[in-house]
């Protein structure tokens, strides 16, 4: 799995510990076919074994094994001043149907 991340979100993350965690949020349930969004977290994981450990230079960022990614997902700083936050991008948004 490929994470990129650039060197000002790195040095932002570094700021604020070191490590990422990815995990998925379903706003409206889990439904056969619900939205999956990616919730950011400026920890690590409580049960770390459960997810993907991803070296990015030196920050850490842990994936939650549940979220796909497309191609390479990407984690960028957004915003100005107080107000920056990190943004991710490339993580699909819609669990398949289940056929059970």
């Amino acid at each position: 799995m490929l994470v990129n991340v650039n060197s000002e979100t790195r040095q932002w993350i570094r700021k604020n510990g070191g490590a990422v965690t990815l995990s998925p949020f379903q706003p409206f349930g889990r439904s056969s076919r619900s939205l999956i969004d990616v919730e950011l977290s400026f920890e690590k994981p409580v049960e770390a074994e459960g997810y993907h450990l991803i070296e990015v230079k030196d920050i850490q960022v842990y994936v939650h094994p549940s979220l796909e990614v497309k191609k390479a997902a990407a984690i960028k700083i957004n915003g100005y001043g107080p107000f920056r936050h990190l943004s991710v991008s490339g993580f699909k948004r819609f669990k398949k149907k289940s056929v059970i």
